[in-house]
């Protein structure tokens, strides 16, 4: 037979706790399960009361039943008699959320998840009353002017590299702003950065100038500057309907932006300007999701700025094999150990394709705040 408890809210059940960055808010909702006054003569006896904590907790919080849904993994919901419908117990705005999603109507508030559930009688010799113990989490943010769940890490490097060229009036495509020379140009349609940009066969156009190195058109090594960006927010794993009577499973535009299609943004450089640097100055090199909780990761995207703009040097030659040499014009005028270098230098890449991004590829002020942050 059935037995309907009563169940009361314990006070307190409504006292959260925000924890800081990438820290998720938790809450602790505690029932009172009394069976006492179930007792019905042909309906209910004593006999029907669950005496397992377990029982107790499928008795009141699983849908069929009309009172609680406390499965673990799923949105904590209660039924509602009044409106006879399903409703959450919490439910907030989640640090996955972009601004436009957060002014969305109807509302995007999400409800908070059960973590865990536990049942213990509240007097070992009155197996009719129980105290269920639910803690419940979500990674909860205000509605305006809180900080977001983001950093922004900065690291400087330095990369070896075989120069023929360097110093002062150095062309490099990305930053190059001379009427000639050699520029990475504008992508096409499809994305791609066409080597015509700062290749052309014509050596007013693809000559990289700046001060000659080699020696005997052999490039010497040297280590020149990089710096990585590396910005980590939240995204919202996907999760089971928060209706108690769906099984259905959802994502969103976000999940599937950077964990499903990620490699997209992957080693191609931004098409526009992006975060105060030029087209093509950014390369990302690096898309990490790891699990905060069972419902939100963190994602950091890394991009890597680069002195030569992600370019390598190469020395023009006769017929593309031997290098077509000069005097050195920085040795005597007379020398009688003639030093040789490359007459044409110019550039050649690994990075053709670019990535576009907007704000809505982040949460809520990432964008700006990556922007200030990561500026020159």
């Amino acid at each position: 037979m059935t037995c309907t408890p009563t169940i009361t809210i314990k006070k307190g059940s409504w006292d959260t706790h925000d924890a800081g960055l990438f820290g998720k808010s938790t809450s602790t909702v505690v029932l009172i399960v009394d069976y006492c006054g179930s007792l019905v003569e042909g309906e209910c006896t004593e006999a029907d009361w669950p005496d397992r904590g377990g029982a107790v907790v499928a008795a009141i919080g699983y849908p069929p039943n009309l009172l609680w849904d406390i499965r673990i993994g799923r949105a904590l919901m209660y039924y509602d008699s009044a409106t006879s419908a399903w409703s959450p117990w919490i439910e907030t705005y989640t640090a996955d959320l972009t601004a436009t999603e957060i002014a969305a109507s109807p509302s995007t508030k999400a409800p908070w998840v059960v973590e865990n559930v536990s049942a213990r009688q509240v007097n070992a010799g009155h197996k009719g009353l129980w105290e269920v113990t639910i803690n419940i989490s979500s990674m909860a943010v205000q509605a305006t002017g809180q900080y977001p769940n983001a950093s922004i890490d900065v690291t400087t490097n330095s990369r070896s590299v075989r120069a023929y060229r360097g110093g002062s009036g150095l062309l490099v495509p990305t930053t190059n702003s001379t009427a000639s020379g050699p520029k990475i140009g504008v992508a096409a349609a499809n994305g791609f950065f066409n080597p015509s940009g700062w290749r052309d066969g014509t050596k007013a156009t693809m000559d990289c100038l700046g001060g000659r190195l080699d020696v005997n058109a052999q490039p010497v090594t040297i280590a020149i500057e990089q710096t990585r960006f590396s910005i980590s927010f939240i995204l919202r794993k996907p999760w089971i309907d928060f209706d108690p009577t769906s099984n259905l499973v959802f994502s969103n535009a976000m999940w599937t932006k950077w964990a499903i299609n990620g490699y997209q943004t992957l080693n191609k450089r931004n098409k526009d300007a992006l975060f105060g640097f030029e087209v093509g100055d950014l390369v990302c090199d690096g898309v990490n999701i790891s699990s905060l909780d069972a419902q939100f990761s963190r994602c950091e995207v890394s991009f890597v700025w680069d002195e030569w703009g992600h370019f390598d040097q190469s020395a023009w030659g006769i017929d593309g094999t031997v290098p077509d040499l000069n005097d050195d014009p920085l040795q005597s005028a007379s020398p009688d150990r003639p030093v040789l270098v490359a007459e044409t230098v110019f550039w050649t890449t690994s990075y053709h394709e670019s990535f576009e991004l907007a704000t809505t590829d982040f949460p809520r002020d990432v964008w700006d705040i990556a922007t200030i942050a990561i500026t020159p």
